[in-house]
């Protein structure tokens, strides 16, 4: 049976690296610190140390990764936040037409849903911008938007006095589960399978009244 992988240290290296030197009879002998062959040796060290524990931390990753997997543990995806603008525009005498849009604000990119259309009559039209990508950061307050102030820039060129801006806040927006959360998420799982696999502990279970003599399902 293969014994399990155990990265060397720095200073299991540096001490390797010199007792090789000395046992092969090399005139590179003067190890103490500051010399040449010692800056050499550290550095060297230092890169095989890395690369071990760097290696170590892919092989852990890998099995904690397996293990969710087959357990149904994928990390949970981000949702994208959605809002609403409006695009006002006033005075025309044609309908005024924009096609589908992607808004930027400072890097937070949103794309229209559906070409808009401003009758003439009305003074503007609503429609749903969403985020081009997942994350809270794109869960914008009222008033974030608004091309009139230099709040936003859009793809497509707009009429003359047309002004896009968000009337409420966007929302929905979530970040991607963080390993974190995910090993936590996990933990809590184990320990309550654990608690109800016991025997004794389903037979205590009351899950009407809500009384359980096992510790997960008290909580």
């Amino acid at each position: 049976m293969a014994a399990p992988y155990v990265p060397k240290t720095f200073l299991e290296y540096v001490l390797a690296i010199q007792n090789y030197l000395l046992a092969s009879g090399s005139r590179l002998s003067n190890f103490n610190p500051g010399s040449r062959i010692s800056t050499w040796i550290s550095a060297i060290a230092s890169v095989l140390a890395e690369g071990d524990l760097r290696t170590k931390n892919g092989f852990d990753y890998t099995v904690l990764e397996g293990m969710y997997r087959v357990l149904g543990y994928s990390r949970l995806p981000g949702l994208k936040s959605v809002g609403i603008v409006r695009i006002e525009h006033s005075g025309h005498t044609q309908v005024v037409e924009i096609g589908v849009f992607t808004l930027d604000l400072f890097g937070l990119s949103f794309g229209s849903v559906a070409p808009v259309t401003i009758a003439v009559g009305d003074t503007y039209a609503e429609i749903e911008l969403r985020a081009k990508e997942p994350g809270s950061d794109y869960n914008i307050r009222r008033l974030s938007i608004n091309t009139s102030e230099g709040l936003g820039t859009v793809s497509v060129e707009l009429p003359p006095n047309t002004r896009i801006w968000n009337p409420t806040d966007f929302a929905g927006g979530t970040n991607k589960e963080s390993e974190e959360s995910r090993l936590k998420t996990f933990q809590e799982f184990y320990y309550l399978t654990r608690a109800l696999d016991s025997p004794r502990n389903l037979y205590r279970c009351d899950f009407d009244s809500g009384d359980c003599g096992c510790a997960a399902h008290n909580e």
